[in-house]
């Protein structure tokens, strides 16, 4: 997948991870400010406006945005580098806020089901990371209609101010 395509992957998929257990956490947001430069923003208030249209989509199409997100990961050709990175961001976002949630352990589960890594390579991608939880077999696609019932979401307001003053000066 092109590195542009692949950032933007990148991007949903921290966010979708960010949002699936109903909450987002100021260690969240922290942490995808930190990997701004991954995600390839040419700056913080393009950063800014990306995270509140997402959180917005997030409150106008809820578990569509879900299955957008999946359907786009399903079409995705990734490298097993990109695979690996994928997963990744992924247990970042769910370990940002020391509280795990089923809800993100099954998001994780589910962008696993779509990629083509083995469970060896991401054991050796993640040494001394306790992934048994993370790898159980325990989702299936045909599971994936019911994964799209369980989600609820509460109304997230935007996270980040944007000072378009400032970006329109640079």
């Amino acid at each position: 997948m092109k590195t542009e395509d692949f950032n933007r992957l990148l991007f949903h998929t921290a966010c979708c991870c960010m949002v699936v257990d109903g909450a987002i956490d100021e260690r969240e947001i922290a942490l995808l400010d930190s990997m701004r430069d991954d995600f390839s923003f040419p700056h913080d208030t393009v950063f800014a406006l990306e995270v509140n249209e997402f959180i917005h989509r997030a409150n106008t199409e809820g578990k569509n945005l879900f299955k957008d997100y999946f359907c786009r990961l399903d079409s995705a050709a990734l490298s097993t580098e990109q695979e690996l990175r994928l997963l990744e961001i992924t247990l970042r976002v769910i370990r940002a806020d020391e509280a795990i949630d089923y809800a993100e352990i099954n998001f994780f589960k589910n962008v696993r089901l779509r990629v083509k890594v083995s469970d060896d390579a991401i054991r050796a991608h993640f040494p001394g990371q306790q992934m048994d939880t993370f790898l159980e077999r325990d989702v299936s696609a045909s599971d994936i209609a019911g994964y799209f019932d369980t989600l609820a979401f509460p109304r997230f307001h935007s996270l980040l101010h944007v000072d378009l003053d400032a970006w329109q000066g640079t």
